[in-house]
């Protein structure tokens, strides 16, 4: 009777762990299937497939949980949809601007704190001949001759403390041309800290200008003088 009743014992027992394990291994898979498709999820989202969506039928939490992942998804991939629009609008606009700025009729460049050159328009190299690279190892008063270059410096030290500065000056082309010019420069300061951060200034050439106030100023010279005598 004793080893019947071990036998009994011992059977009901693996049988009750057989059956502990099985409902253990059915537990864990409802649970770990749902959480490997939400790490799945996750993965695509990682790598920017904001179109995938997770298919979890548990009727409990996880399911709730799969659900407000893919309502998520829907609104990141329309979020994501729209910012990319904006980028391509942005892209064609900065390219419009970048081409009414390259190809304007008047020169145009912007200098920092230091009088460097940042950045010069197609219309500016082409007239004083230098390369952009050339240009920004360059301060704004070494393509003066030496007689301006004290009104440069004087110049930018004013659009940094007042905002804008207009000047008449000169450049020396890189062959050696002077050419007489009209700067007028405004400050950009940083928005948070109101920093100065560098000039935009548009640059007219004058030359021509300036040789018809020259042949003025000689011809009322010479009325003058034949009036006077």
């Amino acid at each position: 009777p004793i080893y019947s009743l071990l036998a009994r014992i011992s059977f009901f027992g693996i049988a009750l762990i057989a059956l502990l394990s099985l409902t253990g291994v059915y537990a864990a898979r409802k649970i770990v299937r749902p959480i490997d498709e939400l790490y799945k999820g996750v993965e695509h989202f990682e790598q920017g497939d904001f179109g995938y969506r997770l298919s979890i039928r548990t009727n409990d939490e996880i399911e709730k949980l799969a659900e407000e992942f893919n309502r998520m998804a829907g609104i990141l991939q329309e979020t994501y949809s729209n910012l990319q629009d904006r980028t391509k609008e942005l892209e064609t606009s900065e390219e419009r601007y970048k081409d009414l700025i390259e190809n304007s009729p008047e020169m145009i460049h912007s200098v920092n704190a230091d009088r460097f050159f940042l950045n010069v328009n197609k219309t500016e190299l082409d007239t004083v001949r230098y390369t952009l690279d050339e240009m920004r190892r360059m301060r704004i008063e070494d393509i003066a001759p030496e007689e301006f270059k004290e009104t440069m410096r004087e110049h930018i030290a004013l659009a940094m403390e007042k905002g804008i500065s207009t000047i008449e000056s000169q450049f020396i082309t890189k062959d050696g041309r002077r050419i007489d010019v009209e700067i007028t420069a405004t400050a950009f300061y940083d928005p948070v800290s109101g920093e100065f951060v560098r000039t935009r200034a548009f640059v007219r050439d004058i030359t021509e200008r300036k040789k018809l106030e020259g042949a003025i100023r000689e011809s009322e010279e010479k009325y003058k003088n034949l009036f006077d005598n």
